[in-house]
């Protein structure tokens, strides 16, 4: 959790914790294919970017934590 809260940490909409639960979330429900599907959605109507998911992928992949199948696949 904390290496993706400092990846998303300075991205100017929302707040860092939900923005890093956004994503996580988005990695968990369609695993490896998260990587290519929309980014999630904020309230605001803000697309988190894609590189972040990528980034969380990565940390994710670095601690054998990426699912290959989310649980939406």
């Amino acid at each position: 959790m904390e290496g993706c809260f400092a990846l998303v940490r300075g991205f100017p909409a929302g707040n860092a914790f939900t923005n890093a639960n956004k994503i996580l979330d988005h990695l968990m429900a369609h695993g490896e294919a998260g990587l290519r599907r929309q980014p999630p959605l904020l309230y605001s109507g803000v697309r988190l970017p894609a590189a972040l998911v990528e980034s969380a992928a990565a940390v994710l992949q670095q601690h054998e934590l990426m699912p290959r199948r989310g649980y939406l696949e």
